[in-house]
């Protein structure tokens, strides 16, 4: 895999709206963005906060079988629940 490392690393919270598991690594959609971390167990609806490590572009996922235009690899952290 191809990462770029050369973004902006700040990061950023949002709403699980999208969970998909694939084995150790769980890929999530956070408003428009998809990431991708180490499983968590988290399900949509959760809040969470994504600390970028790199993105690559036009990813296919053999885990999935799907394709992402952009794919930020990323610490995946749930914030703590009410």
């Amino acid at each position: 895999v191809q990462l770029d490392r050369d973004i902006d690393r700040t990061p950023f919270s949002g709403i699980a709206e999208e969970v998909r598991a694939a084995g150790g690594y769980e890929y999530v959609r956070v408003g428009d963005r998809w990431a991708v971390g180490l499983a968590k167990d988290l399900a949509p609806g959760d809040a969470l906060t994504v600390k970028p490590l790199g993105i690559a572009r036009d990813f296919a996922s053999r885990r999935t079988g799907d394709r992402y235009d952009t794919l930020w690899f990323a610490v995946l952290t749930p914030n703590a629940r009410p």
